[in-house]
């Protein structure tokens, strides 16, 4: 009897470690978000694309299309950015954590263009456990 309770304590907390483990590692990292955003902008994919972003960067980025008369929507200013990428490569991935845990990354990027590489830096917060560009 005392072995049947130990052998069902055993496979709970094994069931909790992986359960546990699973989550941690499934959180997509840092720099397949911010090439992932470049993807779904390629794509014309602005539901992805919205998904990769905070609120907070998503409202500045709607405003910046705003004020940038050139595009009529973000979805335009997309369309503009885009048709000039030519391929994306990750420079490299710095994680910071703040004394009250919060999470941040700066993914630093050279964005081939069709008039050569621009060095971009995207900033990212983990938030409810994803990275969103901020």
């Amino acid at each position: 009897m005392k072995r049947s309770r130990i052998g069902a304590l055993v496979v709970v907390v094994v069931a909790a470690g992986v359960a546990v483990g699973w989550r941690v590692w499934r959180v997509e990292p840092p720099d397949r978000v911010a090439l992932r955003s470049f993807d779904a902008m390629k794509a014309g994919d602005l539901g992805s694309l919205r998904a990769c972003y905070s609120e907070s960067a998503w409202s500045e980025l709607e405003k910046v299309t705003a004020i940038d008369g050139k595009a009529a929507s973000v979805e335009d200013a997309i369309r503009v950015y885009m048709k000039r990428v030519r391929a994306v490569k990750v420079l490299s991935t710095t994680v910071e954590t703040a004394g009250d845990q919060r999470q941040t990354a700066l993914v630093k990027v050279v964005v081939g263009t069709d008039t050569g590489e621009e060095p971009e830096t995207i900033h990212l917060v983990r938030a409810g456990g994803r990275w969103l560009i901020d």
